[in-house]
């Protein structure tokens, strides 16, 4: 699997701050249901995508507002 995590820098943002909407695609499954990281000072960080014993053949992410 794979975890993505984007940082925001508040103070290049105007004070908004955006995090990270990911999907995989793997070799028997296809695309498989997207993910959006987490906060990870909190301990909820532990979102992954992928499926184990499954390649990953195809990443794609977009940047959201939080």
């Amino acid at each position: 699997g794979v975890q993505i995590y984007y940082k925001t820098d508040p103070t290049k943002t105007g004070g908004k701050y955006y995090s990270v909407k990911y999907q995989v695609k793997t070799a028997r499954r296809g695309w498989l249901g997207e993910v959006y990281d987490t906060n990870w000072e909190s301990g909820d960080g532990n979102h992954t995508a992928g499926a184990f014993g499954d390649p990953i053949i195809g990443i794609r992410a977009v940047i959201v507002p939080a």
